[in-house]
């Protein structure tokens, strides 16, 4: 933002003739080129401006909540013998009772979160960052996008079946266990995570940043449906997804907060 010219007011000639206070140091603002001009007009990563999405208290009470849903769900589909509940079963007949371009849509959305597919599309995420060199961002998405292999670590203590054919309609039968769904963390933690970043990180005017948040966001909302629709998961196995996905990405958002905090006082801002 440019400064407004003086208005001519009777306090200016006091003010020219004395000397300038030093403005109160404050992270993120130096003589130095903003962030934004050497990388480019459309990132500025300045941990000055950083505004977290949830802070402190807010944040650990958002963590303690998501991990209760989480221990909640799991111990209910234990207790359940691993079968499914009734209301899974009837979310997902409601679900595949949706028009079929909506259910094209929905098979698309989950495209991206199979093997080999979401080994390419973090590389390829990964490799942006890096030819654009923000590398404490690819850092930082790397171990967001390893969020999906806390679902595997949990499918194998749970041994959770997968939906059968005889209770509703399966799109392909997958070999692995069912819960929690690894598709929804998997897009809860790296597409949270980059919702993250452009939220924090780009213009707010940039008419990219607001299509990376809108994408980022969509992706998310639309992968448990996605999964249910398909028949590959039910709908107990999407919200422990969406649950250990989220308290997994205030995790990493929060260690990004703690390096930027770190990076601040020890080097100043940039």
């Amino acid at each position: 933002m440019h400064a407004m010219p003086g208005s001519g007011g009777p306090g200016d000639a006091s003010d020219a003739s004395s000397p300038a206070r030093p403005e109160p140091s404050r992270p993120g603002l130096s003589g130095a080129a903003p962030a934004h001009a050497r990388r480019g007009v459309w990132w500025h990563p300045d941990p000055g401006s950083v505004v977290a999405l949830l802070r402190g208290r807010a944040m650990l009470a958002a963590f303690v909540l998501l991990t209760l849903l989480f221990s909640t769900l799991t111990v209910l589909v234990i207790q359940a013998d691993l079968r499914p509940t009734p209301w899974d079963i009837y979310i997902t007949r409601e679900l595949q009772e949706l028009p079929e371009p909506v259910g094209v849509v929905l098979e698309w959305v989950s495209l991206p979160g199979f093997s080999p597919w979401v080994y390419l599309m973090v590389a390829g995420i990964l490799a942006v960052l890096l030819v654009g060199r923000w590398f404490t961002e690819a850092v930082f998405t790397a171990l967001a996008a390893a969020g999906g292999f806390t679902a595997d670590i949990v499918k194998n203590l749970v041994d959770r079946p997968r939906p059968t054919p005889d209770l509703v309609h399966v799109v392909s039968q997958l070999p692995t266990y069912s819960f929690p769904s690894g598709h929804v963390t998997e897009y809860t933690a790296l597409f949270g995570f980059l919702f993250y970043l452009a939220y924090t990180s780009m213009p707010r005017t940039s008419s990219l940043r607001w299509a990376a948040m809108a994408l980022t966001a969509l992706l998310i909302v639309l992968v448990g449906p996605s999964r249910v629709y398909m028949g590959q998961h039910w709908a107990s196995d999407a919200l422990a997804g969406y649950a250990l996905g989220f308290a997994y990405l205030l995790g990493v958002v929060q260690l990004h907060r703690l390096w930027l905090r770190k990076r601040v006082s020890t080097t100043g801002p940039p």
